[in-house]
């Protein structure tokens, strides 16, 4: 966060830390909703990328096809994702883990990707500093379906295509959103050939 808020000009001494015990008093209070399930409109992604884009890390080199990891997350991970990772280098397509990049290199990661794949998970949410025509391949786990990276391909003009993945059953998760994910690795070369991509 503290990134983000040096990007919009705000300074650490201007933010308050809440804990559980704090308790405070505003003349005007302004809070945003909360939009993951309900339509995203374009002005949202449009206002990401007219605060942030300019502040990328332009002279960055990155890959142009790229694969976002989540294996370093606590859920939605690929529980066959060494396999897919060999399957995706015969296509040029790289394993990126986005917990190693600073947010200016996020930026630039994403605005200069030609191809990006990954589960669905927040770090998608830098498709609102790609460039049109970039082809994104979102995988979800298919009782979980949120159409929110959907739509913000489609206000970027990105070419979007959807991957089902299987879930994959925890004693300890209620929710299928947080469950892992397995790729049937035919069904992901069949939507690689579908994008026009090639070995």
């Amino acid at each position: 966060m503290e990134q983000t808020w040096a990007m919009l000009g705000i300074s650490e001494s201007s933010v308050i830390r809440t804990n559980p015990e704090a308790y405070f008093e505003a003349d005007q209070l302004l809070v945003p909703s909360l939009m993951m399930n309900s339509h995203y409109p374009p002005w949202t992604t449009d206002t990401l990328r007219k605060l942030l884009l300019p502040h990328r890390e332009s002279t960055l080199a990155t890959p142009e096809r790229i694969y976002i990891s989540r294996n370093k997350a606590s859920t939605r991970r690929l529980v066959n994702e060494e396999e897919v990772i060999r399957s995706l280098e015969k296509y040029s397509i790289q394993p990126i883990y986005l917990e190693d990049w600073t947010v200016a290199q996020q930026i630039q990661l994403f605005a200069s990707a030609k191809v990006i794949m990954g589960a669905h998970g927040a770090g998608l949410a830098n498709l609102a500093f790609c460039q049109s025509g970039t082809q994104v391949i979102e995988i979800v786990h298919e009782q979980h379906v949120v159409p929110t990276y959907w739509m913000i391909s489609n206000h970027n003009a990105l070419d979007y295509y959807l991957m089902y993945g299987q879930g994959w059953p925890d004693p300890a998760i209620r929710f299928p959103g947080f469950e892992d994910i397995y790729v049937d690795i035919d069904r992901l070369k069949q939507i690689l050939h579908l994008a026009g991509l090639n070995t």
